[in-house]
């Protein structure tokens, strides 16, 4: 049953539009959202009221919402393919007729993307993948910044749902030529590490992956970089236990290790008493630290391994019974 609010709505529009009035299209429209809203089953009536102004629009733009509309009802109800549909004709119109998406900016946006959300849930994240490239790289539509750059990572994770090695590569490459903002300063490292798992999960490559992240221009800059040596490092020493590997993941956590000791209060200072950040330093050192103890006595670097294992000592033999043990083993196995 339709509420009496719908009803004004509705009986208001027909009027205006036999009396030739201006403004019965929204009034079609808001009646349509009304009826859709009242009850999970409205949908079905909700589409013979658009249907109804369909018939004889009174502007381009209640066409254009109208299917907008419908692909949104649809998408709400799961109903894919037919919200792909709906969502497919008013990206047509939109294409057909630039002006009404350059005046529409956030609509278009939403018809766009509702479209590439209903592809992926129908299953086809390819041919969602496809719509956010055109979002990113779109010469007559304005799209705003945010959008581009949101499609441009949408393509790149479509790609990769699709199992297309080539074009998720090609996707991740474009976004951070595109956008290389992101991929700058402390919080681009996390996006190097998402576009390094991204790409790795086609081959089990992650380590390989990883030190090409490890090796890129002022990661050792940032505190983030330690996040880089300890997702190495594990990649390195879950390949295999052969001493190849081993020895990669020993030279990294040095690294590691000479790069907190250059930077560690450069970093500290500028957290400006954030205790968190500082904790979450602490952490990662004390990790990065015991790993190169351990993997340093696993190789036989004794010599290495004792200066390395007094300064966990100092840092943490409060809180570590291994820190002592440690040291005491190295010297004892030091020649």
């Amino acid at each position: 049953m339709i509420e009496n609010e719908t009803v004004v709505l509705l009986e208001t529009a027909r009027q205006r539009k036999l009396q030739g009035e201006t403004g019965y299209g929204d009034l079609y429209r808001r009646a349509a959202w009304s009826v859709y809203h009242e009850q999970p089953g409205n949908l079905d009536q909700a589409e013979l009221v658009l249907q109804e102004l369909l018939s004889a629009p009174e502007t381009a733009f209640d066409v254009y919402d109208s299917y907008r509309m419908l692909g949104q009802m649809h998408a709400g109800k799961r109903l894919w393919a037919d919200a792909i549909d709906f969502y497919g004709q008013a990206k047509q119109i939109g294409e057909t007729t630039p002006s009404m998406a350059a005046d529409h900016p956030l609509l278009t946006t939403s018809i766009w993307r509702g479209l590439s959300m209903a592809l992926l849930a129908h299953g086809d994240p390819a041919g969602a993948a496809l719509i956010d490239i055109q979002i990113r790289d779109h010469q007559t539509i304005d799209f705003s910044q945010i959008a581009r750059k949101n499609a441009a990572l949408r393509a790149a994770e479509n790609f990769l749902r699709a199992n297309d090695h080539d074009a998720c590569v090609g996707a991740w490459d474009q976004f951070e030529q595109q956008f290389p903002e992101r991929f700058a300063g402390r919080e681009g490292v996390f996006w190097h590490m998402e576009r390094a798992g991204a790409i790795a999960s086609f081959q089990d490559d992650l380590a390989t992956q990883l030190e090409l992240v490890w090796n890129q221009p002022d990661v050792r800059e940032f505190d983030t970089g330690l996040h880089v040596v300890l997702a190495l490092s594990t990649a390195w020493l879950q390949l295999s236990d052969i001493p190849t590997h081993k020895e990669f993941a020993h030279g990294v956590l040095g690294e590691g290790w000479a790069t907190i000791q250059q930077h560690e209060a450069e970093w500290i200072a500028g957290y400006q008493g954030d205790q968190e950040k500082i904790d979450s330093l602490r952490a990662m050192t004390r990790m990065i630290i015991a790993d190169l103890v351990q993997t340093g006595m696993e190789l036989g670097r004794w010599n290495e391994a004792l200066p390395v294992a007094q300064a966990y000592l100092s840092r943490h033999g409060d809180t570590d019974a291994r820190a002592a043990q440690w040291v005491s083993m190295i010297q004892n196995e030091m020649p």
